[in-house]
């Protein structure tokens, strides 16, 4: 395997410069997306290894990398509950206390009027941010 040494890439017509170190810091370094219904998994990934359903609404992602540090960003959505219905919406949360150098876990929950119950999502996706 070779490896290539250079200060900046571009395009070829010589637009979109940027440095190694500006699209190692700027780039996801896990991402997922992940089917929560039914059984769980992944629909897409890059990093992952694996994906867990710990209870309704609550799932874990595990890295094939490791991360430098548990200072990383975690950025996240899930799929609204009801489809076409405006009243009904979900969000994730990561869990506290329980992030980890190679996997984190999070929950998902449904949010309607004074409702508010863990549920599962059809379609979830992570993002993770920071230094490896």
């Amino acid at each position: 395997m070779s490896t290539l040494k250079v200060n900046n890439i571009q395009t070829a017509a010589g637009g979109s410069n940027s440095t190694p170190e500006q699209i190692e810091q700027g780039r996801a370094k896990i991402w997922a997306s992940v089917g929560g219904d039914g059984t769980v998994h992944f629909n897409d990934s890059f990093n992952c290894t694996s994906v867990s359903d710990e209870g309704t609404g609550d799932y874990s992602v595990g890295f094939s990398i490791t991360m430098a540090n548990t200072n990383y960003c975690v950025v996240g959505m899930s799929e609204n509950w009801e489809g076409t219905n405006t009243d009904s919406y979900t969000g994730i949360s990561e869990m506290k206390g329980v992030r980890a150098t190679n996997s984190v876990r999070f929950r998902c929950l449904r949010l309607r009027f004074d409702v508010q119950e863990f549920k599962d999502s059809a379609h979830m996706g992570i993002a993770i941010f920071g230094d490896v």
